[in-house]
C-alpha cells in the first residue's frame, strides 16, 4: 500500500470538477450517491473513480457500503494504488 496524504492524492491525481454543483466550496469536487450524479459517476472509466466512505478515507473504485460520495479524477489509478487514512475535516 503506497503512504499517500491528501495533498498527495490531490496532486497525483487531480480531481475534476462536479459540473452539477453550483455553489464554490469543498464539495464541488464530490458528487452524490443518487441520481444524475451517480449516474454521471457510473459512466466514466472505472480507474477514476474514487469513493469517499464515512470514516473520511478515500479509497480507489466505485463502492456502495458506507459511501459518503465519489470523486473522478483526471489521471487514473492502477492496481498497486491505494489511498487511506485522510483526515479530510
Amino acid at each position: 500500500m503506497n503512504e499517500w496524504t491528501f495533498d498527495d492524492w490531490w496532486n497525483e491525481f487531480q480531481p475534476i470538477d462536479n459540473p452539477f454543483q453550483s455553489k464554490p466550496s469543498f464539495f464541488v469536487k464530490m458528487f452524490e450517491t443518487y441520481g444524475e450524479e451517480l449516474e454521471y459517476v457510473q459512466n466514466q472509466p472505472a480507474d477514476r473513480v474514487w469513493t469517499e466512505l464515512d470514516d473520511n478515507t478515500i479509497v480507489n473504485g466505485y463502492h456502495i457500503v458506507n459511501r459518503f460520495g465519489y470523486y473522478v479524477t483526471r489521471e487514473p489509478w492502477d492496481e498497486y494504488t491505494e489511498v487511506m487514512d485522510f483526515n479530510l475535516r
